[in-house]
């Protein structure tokens, strides 16, 4: 823990449509939902969107659109592109391109599910592993227990989440959407905090996200990555 305050940022961070969004945002962060198949982070994804319940359903390819919202703290305003694993889990491969320019991650596992849980420390590792270079000390961790909503016993997170050295743990379902604004709204607080505004900026390079901004339609960040000679849309 880093002594910041994750109540504090409930209600000075306010979550935006990208209709809301003007055009001249120049602050961007990457927020990655990691863990095991099955345990619902496609569908927390789709419920900051579009605030519905959607039961998301992966095919086996690793082919995938990230979710890009906006936010607002203290005046300032951020794109925030929200990218899930949509399947690459299963295979117990995650390309490292994923977690390129990540600024923190949401672990996820289901509330009811010991295997899931019993994972959360490999997926620690592996984002550790994976952001050691650059800003891993800044990279912000929370873990979600999803899936509160169901009548079965539930397994807390709060001590493996300190143990851990996470920023904490929160109760989350996609199915009735508790938890998972407040979680997105902590996670964006922390890092806008740990990071400055210039560490935060919007790349200008030929191969950064190319975030489409309209307002008849989402917007859609689209990123190609070569990896074993197969081209891979992440």
């Amino acid at each position: 823990m880093n002594g910041l305050d994750p109540d504090n940022f409930r209600e000075r961070v306010v979550l935006k449509k990208m209709s809301d969004v003007g055009n001249n945002t120049t602050k961007q962060m990457k927020i990655l939902f990691i863990g095991n198949s099955g345990v619902g982070k496609s569908s927390l994804v789709h419920r900051l969107r579009k605030d519905e319940f959607r039961n998301v359903q992966h095919d086996p390819t690793i082919s995938f659109t990230p979710t890009v919202m906006g936010a607002e703290l203290d005046r300032k305003s951020y794109l925030v592109e929200l990218q899930d694993t949509a399947g690459q889990e299963r295979y117990s491969v995650i390309f490292r391109d994923f977690y390129r320019r990540a600024h923190g991650a949401m672990i996820v596992y289901d509330i009811t599910d010991y295997d899931s849980y019993e994972r959360v420390k490999y997926w620690m590792l592996e984002v550790q592993r994976n952001t050691s270079e650059g800003d891993g000390v800044k990279f912000t961790l929370l873990l979600l227990g999803n899936k509160v909503d169901r009548n079965e016993r539930h397994i807390d997170g709060t001590n493996v989440a300190e143990d851990l050295g996470m920023e904490g743990f929160i109760g989350t379902s996609a199915k009735s959407g508790e938890g998972i604004r407040n979680a997105i709204k902590i996670m964006i607080g922390m890092i806008a905090t740990k990071y400055s505004d210039e560490e935060l900026e919007i790349p200008n390079r030929d191969d950064t996200l190319a975030i489409r901004l309209t307002r008849d339609r989402p917007a859609q960040a689209v990123h190609r990555v070569e990896q074993n000679n197969c081209s891979c849309v992440i």
